[in-house]
C-alpha cells in the first residue's frame, strides 16, 4: 500500500483553514492543482458519512471525483475517501485522505496523509496535485476570499 504525507504551515487560524473544506463556494477556489482546471462542486454534504462530488475541467474533458466523509472533528481533523470516476486515470480506486490541523502560535500546520494509492503512478500524481492545492489554498487565504 502506497501513501505519502505533506505538511504546510499557513499564517492563518485553523478555523479559517477548516472552513475552506466546509462550503462549496470556498472549496472551488482552491481544490484543483492549477488555476487552469476550473472546478464545480456538484455535491457537498459536510457531515460524517456525507458525500461529495467535484467536477474538474481538464482541457475539453470533465473528470469527476467523489468521496465520503469518514471523520469530521471541527477545526482539528477530517478524513474522507477519494475516488476518481472513469475515464480519469486511476478510476475506481478508493484511496483515503486524512487532514490534521495544529495551532503553532498565530499559524496553523496542516498535515495531509493520502493513503491506499495502490495503482502505478498514483502516489506521485496525487502528491503533485495536493502541492498545487496547498499553493492555491494559501493564495486564497491570503486574498481573504473564503
Amino acid at each position: 500500500m502506497t501513501a505519502f504525507t505533506l505538511s504546510e504551515t499557513f499564517p492563518h487560524a485553523k478555523e479559517k483553514i477548516f472552513a475552506a473544506f466546509m462550503r462549496a463556494d470556498a472549496l472551488v477556489q482552491w481544490i484543483a492543482p492549477t488555476d487552469d482546471m476550473p472546478t464545480t462542486v456538484e455535491k457537498l454534504d459536510f457531515v460524517p458519512e456525507g458525500g461529495f462530488r467535484i467536477a474538474f475541467k481538464v482541457g475539453d474533458d470533465v473528470l469527476h471525483l467523489n468521496g465520503q466523509f469518514l471523520v469530521i472533528q471541527a477545526h482539528d481533523h477530517l478524513s474522507f475517501t477519494w475516488v476518481w470516476e472513469a475515464p480519469a486515470p486511476h478510476a475506481n480506486v478508493e484511496s483515503h485522505v486524512s487532514i490534521s490541523l495544529n495551532t503553532l502560535g498565530s499559524k496553523t500546520e496542516m498535515t495531509l496523509t493520502h493513503s491506499r494509492l495502490d495503482a502505478a503512478g498514483m502516489a506521485d500524481r496525487h502528491r503533485s496535485g495536493w502541492l498545487g492545492c496547498f499553493a492555491r489554498l494559501n493564495k486564497t487565504l491570503k486574498e481573504d476570499t473564503l
